[in-house]
């Protein structure tokens, strides 16, 4: 379909301590690293403060926010692509 459609597709984890795998140590690690902020008198009220303090605390891991907007725009496009293969 990537190749077909002239997209990239990428694999976003999101259940941290689920696969007990290497994702959870990082997920783990940048979670530590935005609590410890908190825990210093810092806040982070949303997910765009935790990216935020994620990106300031490590530049050895690079946390991106998917918002609303953005499912509901792949959702768009993954419809179109599906019509498109079922016409």
């Amino acid at each position: 379909i990537a190749h077909e459609h002239k997209i990239n597709l990428s694999w976003n984890f999101v259940a941290t301590s689920h696969g007990k795998g290497v994702v959870d140590g990082i997920g783990g690690t940048v979670k530590w690293l935005v609590w410890s902020t908190v825990l210093g008198g810092g806040a982070c009220r949303s997910a765009e403060d935790f990216i935020k303090i994620a990106k300031q605390k490590t530049k050895k891991i690079i946390p991106i926010e998917i918002t609303k907007n953005d499912i509901s725009a792949s959702k768009l496009k993954l419809r179109k692509m599906t019509l498109t293969h079922l016409n």
